[in-house]
């Protein structure tokens, strides 16, 4: 599982907490308002994993649009 947060103490925090559950997890520290670097990290989740199989978005806000009517950095 690979984990997304901006803040690199965020990202430890939940690697911890699902590691100690026995799960396993990576951090991936990234503002996905950065296309450039949304694209990179992409290709690098493809070169290292070969796939994504499944992507959870939770931003904590309620916003009932349809996927693809979304701005990349609404």
């Amino acid at each position: 599982m690979l984990v997304n947060a901006r803040s690199l103490e965020t990202l430890e925090s939940v690697v911890v907490a699902v590691t100690s559950l026995g799960g396993k997890a990576a951090p991936l520290q990234l503002d996905i308002t950065d296309e450039a670097a949304v694209e990179k990290v992409f290709i690098e989740i493809k070169d290292k994993y070969g796939r994504l199989d499944t992507l959870v978005n939770n931003v904590g806000m309620r916003d009932r649009r349809q996927l693809f009517e979304f701005d990349l950095c609404q």
